[in-house]
Order: structure tokens, then sequence, then C-alpha cells
């Protein structure tokens, strides 16, 4: 699997805010190959019309008086090659609004942008339910998810903090989605601490799931 991750950021203060922007670049192309399967038809036309030899000169072991031609016809050698890759851009900026008994009130505040492509193709020859043992499996997606999102922190005294951040998430082709949360944290003694948080999330479909994808077996008869 070769994989590529290009990585750049930048940070500073400008206005007030504390800012950090981020840019990253990602690609992975995997080579797969599956060795020693056998494509049904090949195999039966071989043996139908003579040009595969099933008898070794010495035995199992012995040479094969097949062509290596036809063997290879027979049993090839079955590469794919899933790609994925990834382009994003965010940015994130905090700053303390105003003092309250506990502390600074923080805010902070980002956005983001994601491209995301995936490829699968199928093994040879599964499409056309020629190899024996080897399903079928591909899909084929690409999609842009935009996100922005932003935190409040209120440490309202010494021993009562809260903090609360909504989230929205669109995605090309999902759809958009809004999730809160809240949170307390509650400190009566230095030695003693409660804490408490509610949340929403959720998990989009993944490309597999939304791109198409399509899945088989194959069956096939005795030799």
């Amino acid at each position: 699997n070769e994989v590529i991750r290009i990585v750049q950021g930048l940070q500073g203060t400008a206005f007030g805010w504390d800012y950090d922007v981020g840019a990253a670049y990602i690609r992975s192309k995997l080579k797969n190959q599956n060795f020693g399967f056998i494509r049904y038809d090949v195999m039966q036309a071989a043996l139908d019309n003579g040009t595969y030899r099933i008898n070794r000169p010495g035995g199992l072991n012995g040479p094969s008086l097949t062509d290596p031609a036809v063997l290879a016809a027979i049993s090839p050698t079955l590469e794919n090659n899933p790609t994925s890759s990834v382009k994003s851009i965010d940015l994130k900026a905090s700053r303390e609004l105003m003092s309250l008994a506990g502390g600074p009130l923080g805010l902070a505040l980002g956005a983001e942008v994601r491209w995301e492509s995936a490829n699968t193709p199928p093994v040879p020859f599964t499409d056309t339910a020629e190899i024996v043992g080897l399903g079928y499996s591909a899909f084929s997606q690409k999609r842009r998810v935009t996100a922005v999102y932003g935190e409040l922190n209120a440490p309202v005294t010494k021993w009562l903090e809260l903090s609360g951040a909504v989230r929205y998430d669109r995605y090309s082709d999902f759809g958009g989605t809004t999730n809160p949360k809240v949170g307390f944290k509650l400190k009566p003694l230095d030695q003693f601490a409660v804490r408490g948080t509610y949340a929403e999330a959720f998990r989009a479909p993944g490309p597999a799931e939304t791109g198409g994808s399509s899945f088989g077996f194959t069956s096939f008869g005795i030799l």
C-alpha cells in the first residue's frame, strides 16, 4: 500500500483571536493480488478441448505437460488497485470574551471543508462469475463534507463551570445534521468534583455504503 501525505499548518494571533489554520492531502493506492484461483469457464474449455493435460511424468510432483500459456489463462494473477484520497482545509479561532468569577469566558469557533474520494474496482473476472472461490465486490464514491462549530466555556464561579457547543455537518451525498453538547463541572471541594455531559452524535454512511456498491458470490459446479 502506497500512501502520500502532505500536511501544513499556520498558527498566530490577529484582532484578539488565536487562530490555527491547517490543510492536508492524503492519497492511498493499494496493490492487491490473488494467486491460485481458477477461471471456471476457461478450465472447463481446456478440459473439453484437451489443452489441459492431467497426466504428469513422475506423478503429482512431476512437470506439467500443459502449455504454460494455458495454465496462465486458467489461473492468472488477479490484481486490482483500490484508491482513496482526502483533501481538507480547517480553521480554528478562540478568544476570551470577559472575566467571570471563576475565570475568563472563552469562545472557540471553527470550520472545515473536506473532499473524500474512494474507488475499489472488482477483482478481475469476478464480475462475470468466472472465478471459483471469490465473490464480487466494488464501489466508487466522491463527496464533499463541510462543517462549522462553536464552543463556549464559562467558569461561573470557582466551584461551577458550564460549557456548551454545537456542530453542523453537511455531507453532499447524505445531508446535514446539527449536534449539540452541554456539560458542567461542580467542584465544591478541592478533593471532590462532579462532571456531567449531554451530547448528540451521528455516523454518516461510508463510501462503500453509498457509492453504488455491489456484492455477489460465485456459484460453480463440479469439474
